[in-house]
């Protein structure tokens, strides 16, 4: 190649590198946008007349939370705006005419739902929901009982932010087993699966009015996509060791031993189960193995000779939870379980015979639960008080 040929390459590439020097496509700078990180969605129809009323949590950008430049504040620095309409869209694109910023929901957390929406148009609110292109199918759905909007007035404790609370409650609220998290992505899974039901976590006030503390214990159950009814704290408990396999856990059982009262804290569990079809009906056998400490004794010694009867016990109470969990999905006739999804998964043959009503398979079918529970430690001390008058 001539030396003038080489000084056109240069100068070609030259032009063709200003191309990448032209700043972001989109022209939308951080501080042109307000970040929304959660919302609450209600719905009601009268009439025939829809109208869904949506609240957004914002973040106030920095310069507002924090202008007077000192040490950052405890105080919540939360923008909640609301929007009206009778469609959903209405209320979503109607929240930037309120905004001196463009709204983007790609850092959002949480959605909750309210239970009439619930129970009316779930599907079509959580579809729309992942057809926007700034949608995170790792958001977390919840459900409440009532309407949702007064929640996002609730004052985060202990965090700055809304978002973060219910972030921090959510995973401590698997770590006590008392409810779990459900992405939009999971959810929606559920609701197209052929062979099972979905739940979402409910969300609450903690004192059971409206204040500022909030609580995730529970679960809402789905048939198809219509909400149809609740699962309390044992139920979801129950639920809970019937579907997950549990680790880092903070779960306390309480259960009489002769005469005395006994706490048995799970810190990790596992389940598992094989299903067969006998006679045309499902057979489903779930065990369940838990690992454990007791550092409440109430005054006695744990010894060789009486921890079995000890670990029998508390199997027993946490199968009672897990019965209890089994009886709510047949009397909402919903597999929330998963079991008929297990059959479908692991046993595609007899799932060819009960597919075309699986419903009614489920409704017949026999559940057994085992337990095993463990009493792996007793806490710190190896004695307990002897006191004397």
């Amino acid at each position: 190649m001539t030396s003038k040929a080489k000084r056109y390459a240069r100068m070609i590439l030259l032009m063709l590198s200003l191309l990448f020097l032209s700043g972001c496509w989109s022209r939308n700078e951080v501080e042109d946008l307000a970040m929304m990180t959660g919302g609450a969605i209600d719905y009601s129809s009268e009439k025939g007349q829809e109208k869904y009323e949506g609240q957004w949590v914002i973040i106030s950008p920095p310069s507002s939370s924090n202008s007077d430049g000192g040490a950052s504040s405890s105080k919540s620095t939360d923008l909640v705006y609301k929007g009206e309409g009778e469609t959903f869209m209405e209320i979503t694109t109607g929240l930037n005419k309120q905004l001196p910023r463009l709204q983007t929901s790609s850092h959002a957390i949480f959605i909750i739902c309210g239970e009439n929406l619930a129970k009316e148009v779930t599907a079509k609110v959580v579809e729309t929901f992942l057809r926007f292109p700034e949608s995170r199918p790792n958001q977390l759905l919840f459900v409440t009982k009532g309407n949702a909007g007064p929640f996002l007035q609730a004052e985060p404790v202990l965090v700055s932010n809304l978002f973060k609370q219910i972030k921090k409650q959510e995973e401590i609220a698997l770590r006590t087993g008392v409810s779990r998290g459900v992405t939009f992505l999971e959810f929606c899974q559920w609701l197209l699966s052929p062979d099972r039901d979905p739940v979402l976590p409910q969300i609450k006030w903690n004192d059971g009015n409206q204040s500022d503390s909030l609580l995730i214990e529970g679960f809402g159950v789905f048939r198809s996509d219509k909400l149809i009814g609740w699962l309390d704290k044992d139920e979801s408990t129950g639920y809970l060791f019937l579907t997950q396999d549990l680790k880092d856990g903070l779960m306390t059982f309480k259960f009489e031993y002769g005469s005395q009262m006994i706490s048995y804290q799970v810190g990790a569990s596992k389940h598992k189960i094989k299903a067969k079809l006998v006679n045309g009906k499902p057979v489903f056998r779930i065990s369940i193995q838990t690992l454990g400490a007791i550092p409440e004794t109430a005054n006695f010694q744990i010894t060789t000779k009486n921890v079995s009867e000890i670990e029998a016990a508390a199997a027993e109470s946490v199968r009672a939870k897990a019965l209890k969990s089994i009886s709510k999905a047949r009397e909402y006739d919903a597999d929330f379980l998963g079991l008929m999804q297990h059959l479908h998964r692991h046993e595609p043959s007899a799932w060819r015979e009960v597919e075309t009503d699986w419903r009614k398979a489920f409704r017949e079918a026999e559940i057994q639960v085992e337990v095993q529970a463990k009493v792996v430690a007793e806490g710190t001390l190896k004695q307990s008080f002897d006191l004397k008058d």
